[in-house]
């Protein structure tokens, strides 16, 4: 997926950048763009891009491997995951290019521990910050002077 203002959450359905931050060279109020520009320094991914680009994945998945798990973890796992979580959560206040490292695995780890337990809703309740960490690092969500 290209950044373009096709996948720009400013972007409208029809064709105009509808962008506010100061450091758009296109914020003034619906500036037509071709969906295929690129993008400004402003970009942001639009939620229905992700969401496409997760629907194509799944799809290109099941195509390729037609049998997901030989195995489901066991409930006797879940606290080996929770203790593994724990161990990433320790380096997330590090300043080490390590840290969304530590975030995704700790959400990861999460999720597998819910997994193995089974409960359901807690299981995606932790997919949805797996994913939130996804998108919050294709969208570059730093502080700015890390930003680099």
């Amino acid at each position: 997926m290209k950044r373009t203002c096709k996948t720009c959450d400013h972007y409208d359905c029809v064709g105009n950048c509808l962008c506010t931050d100061y450091n758009c060279p296109f914020r003034t109020y619906a500036v037509k763009r071709e969906r295929e520009a690129p993008a400004c320094p402003a970009w942001k991914l639009d939620r229905h891009a992700f969401k496409s680009a997760f629907l194509d994945s799944l799809r290109k998945a099941r195509e390729k491997h037609p049998v997901f798990l030989d195995v489901w973890p066991k409930a006797e796992d879940a606290e080996a995951y929770l203790d593994t979580a724990e161990i990433h959560k320790l380096d997330i206040g590090k300043k080490e290019s390590t840290q969304l490292h530590s975030i995704l695995f700790s959400e990861v780890f999460e999720f597998l521990a819910e997994v193995a337990r089974g409960d359901f809703n807690a299981a995606l309740a932790e997919a949805g910050d797996v994913i939130a960490v996804l998108y919050r690092a294709l969208n570059g969500e730093c502080k700015q002077e890390d930003k680099q």
